[in-house]
């Protein structure tokens, strides 16, 4: 999903952009734990290395998760007005 157009229009796409997210978010966290298995994974380099990916994962995670959210409360709203 980075850097590229995501389509909302459809509900199916929301779904989809929100799978999206939290298989990138759950594929990002599961490298950086393999990192820290190693050898070198207790080192105090390593392991601020690791909470700053871990970081960067969950604004990212944040950020492309809430576009579809967002989308979605918008739609919902919208039908809202028209169903009153």
């Amino acid at each position: 999903m980075g850097g590229e157009e995501v389509k909302l229009d459809v509900a199916g796409d929301r779904i989809a952009a929100g799978q999206d997210a939290g298989d990138t978010y759950t594929d990002a966290l599961e490298e950086i734990k393999g990192d820290l298995s190693d050898e070198s994974g207790s080192s105090l380099g390593t392991m601020v290395g690791a909470q700053l990916r871990m970081t960067e994962s969950e604004t990212t995670y944040q950020t492309q998760s809430g576009l579809s959210k967002a989308a979605t409360k918008a739609v919902k709203g919208a039908a809202d007005n028209v169903n009153r």
